[in-house]
């Protein structure tokens, strides 16, 4: 993609990775990967900036991956505090990086608007749902390791060395709208099965 941009002369590109790809360790191989890629990117004369999101609200509803959204219930593989953001506001911040290009040229955004585990997600998805919910891992830690080892290794760094460390008050200086876990339940709008999130009486 960034041979693609620079053959065809693209002004400004802003690149997505993620963040604290320094920080994982090699076992992480799909976080890993991404560092190369920002090198060449930053070898390759293009003018643009790097934005590093976070973990996605939208893991909470992914059927692809056996995670469902479902009424009453949300699940993750790690029940550590993690910093999270919404796919939406990557591309608010991209927006202020095309729209602020001199500014932004050469740098890197962590993109993190919230922080919380799988247990203050299901109260958010509670208020705004007006269900009673909970949070639980998505599996057993040990079916975890066995399978699903790349991002395994991932939850490790939640879990056993603090997480992110990206600046969520650093983020809404750039984007003030940033959503929050009940921002995100309100902004998705519906369960997997197509069924509203936010019931009647809780609409505002």
């Amino acid at each position: 993609m960034v041979d693609v941009c620079k053959a065809n002369g693209c002004e400004y590109v802003v690149l997505a990775t993620a963040a604290d790809l320094e920080y994982m360790n090699e076992k992480s191989i799909h976080i890993k990967s991404k560092i190369p890629v920002e090198e060449y990117f930053k070898q390759s004369g293009l003018k643009g900036s790097i934005l590093r999101p976070v973990a996605f609200f939208e893991n909470f509803d992914d059927p692809a991956h056996y995670n469902p959204l479902k009424k009453g219930s949300v699940k993750f593989l790690s029940e550590a505090p993690v910093k999270m953001c919404c796919t939406y506001d990557i591309g608010l911040a991209a927006a202020v990086h095309f729209e602020n290009q001199d500014s932004w040229n050469g740098k890197t955004l962590d993109v993190a608007s919230w922080y919380g585990s799988v247990h203050d997600v299901a109260k958010a998805l509670e208020t705004v749902s007006g269900v009673k919910t909970t949070g639980s891992l998505a599996m057993p830690l040990c079916l975890r390791y066995l399978f699903l080892n790349d991002l395994h290794n991932m939850c490790l760094y939640f879990e056993n060395d603090g997480g992110f460390k990206s600046s969520i008050e650093e983020f809404k200086k750039v984007v003030p709208t940033a959503m929050s876990a009940e921002d995100f339940f309100r902004f998705h709008g519906k369960f997997s099965d197509g069924s509203n999130i936010v019931a009647a009486e809780n609409k505002v």
